[in-house]
């Protein structure tokens, strides 16, 4: 086990473990964008990283400018509220050969450089595992990428919605002879953040093992699969494809009731349950037969037509009553149901207290948002701070850097920081 500090940016021995968060002296250098990286790296931040986002002079990350649903706070994008609290801004130009210098200076006192470029595109900016490792060996380097590092489609455009149309998944819902159903949220992007944060974790912590450095891989599309495991095992062993129906089935794969059906006023969600107890419950004779009479194994044609009845005679008897009436004779008998909500009705949810929270900029509005999904029983809360402005901590993070000013200034005057 190497003598070296577990973090390298551990200025003196910690004390008392409880009173420090997590990841308390673990720096991480972000050169993300978009969704996947800094969800993670925000995650990190959560749990008290010391988190360097390196933005370009112009833009910055592209969630600045990404507006969803025509909401702006500030000027602020809410897209970009909600991936980057906890973070401080530099802006670098890593085109020009002194802001690659500046950046790898940064690296050799960081634990963690996380990066999304395209394959390359680190090569290009000499910026690569290679290029950091040099100058510091201990460093967990981790690379997201869309579709994989190698193969014919390595430099495509790594985007969620077109990651899930490669994987299949877009076809384990919706309707015969209808069109892909995509996800409605960027839920590969927030599965590869996940995969992103376990792996710089697992490292680090062999890190402090072992002594060494690594470079970790995740990628979008190993995300989606990993989501579809257990519908893709199954057909790697029987190369049958589960049949869509004309029913809206939650997913071809499982068998009724799962899905989402029509109550007397609103919606109702059914897991997998015992349709016999359903029948009785619901008082449906006619629903238990059509449950009984089910196909034989292999029948495709046969069992589609199945479900479709199955559905139709369900869906026919639970218009009869109210949502919560269901649930309250489902639940006890032991039925996995639930309501469906929009997210008016999932913000006002006295089940939702503390799974949201805000924070606030100086001279602006309460920002409300997401609060971070893990807590800890040890140690002190890091606390929600803001997002922050472009480069706005450029000049801070230089001077804890040991440059002096006037480099600073010589920097900002040929357009290599800002």
């Amino acid at each position: 086990m190497s003598d070296q500090p577990v973090f390298s940016n551990v200025k003196k021995k910690l004390g008392e473990q409880s009173r420090h968060p997590p990841l308390e002296g673990v720096r991480v250098i972000d050169l993300t964008i978009a969704m996947a990286g800094p969800l993670a790296s925000q995650r990190l931040g959560d749990m008290g990283a010391d988190i360097i986002k390196i933005e370009s002079l112009d833009s910055g990350d592209l969630t600045r400018v990404f507006i969803l649903n025509d909401t702006t706070i500030d000027a602020d994008t809410t897209s970009f509220l909600a991936l980057n609290r906890n973070k401080r801004s530099v802006c670098i130009n890593l085109k020009e050969a002194r802001g690659r210098e500046v950046l790898l200076r940064l690296a050799k006192t960081a634990d963690v450089l996380l990066q999304n470029f395209r394959p390359g595109v680190v090569d290009r900016l000499g910026v690569s595992y290679s290029d950091v490792q040099a100058v510091n060996d201990s460093i967990v380097y981790c690379s997201i990428s869309g579709f994989g590092d190698t193969g014919p489609m390595a430099q495509h455009p790594g985007q969620d919605l077109l990651v899930q149309a490669f994987s299949g998944m877009m076809f384990n819902a919706g309707y015969v002879d209808g069109p892909p159903h995509p996800a409605p949220v960027y839920l590969v992007d927030a599965a590869t953040s996940h995969l992103a944060t376990e792996a710089i974790l697992a490292a680090l912590i062999q890190r402090q093992r072992d002594g060494v450095g690594q470079h970790v891989k995740v990628s979008l599309l190993g995300a989606a699969l990993e989501m579809q495991i257990q519908e893709l095992t199954t057909y790697l062993h029987t190369r049958k494809l589960a049949s869509r129906t004309r029913s809206p089935y939650a997913s071809i794969w499982l068998e009724p009731p799962y899905g989402i059906y029509r109550t007397s006023d609103s919606w109702i969600a059914l897991s997998q349950n015992d349709m016999r107890t359903i029948g009785e419950i619901v008082g449906s004779e006619s629903l238990i037969r059509v449950f009984e009479a089910k196909p034989i194994k292999g029948d495709s044609s046969a069992n589609v037509a199945w479900r479709d009845e199955l559905y139709c005679t369900l869906q026919d008897a639970l218009l009869s009553d109210t949502t919560n009436a269901w649930i309250k004779k489902l639940l006890p008998r032991k039925i996995w149901c639930g309501p469906v909500q929009t997210y008016e009705e999932l913000v006002d949810h006295p089940q939702s207290a503390g799974f949201f929270a805000s924070f606030y900029r100086q001279g602006s509005k309460q920002i409300d948002t997401v609060a971070p999904a893990i807590s800890f029983s040890q140690g002190e809360a890091v606390g929600l701070k803001p997002p922050p402005t472009l480069g706005e901590h450029t000049e801070e993070v230089l001077l804890d850097l040991g440059m002096t000013k006037e480099e600073i200034t010589s920097l900002r005057n040929e357009k290599i920081v800002s």
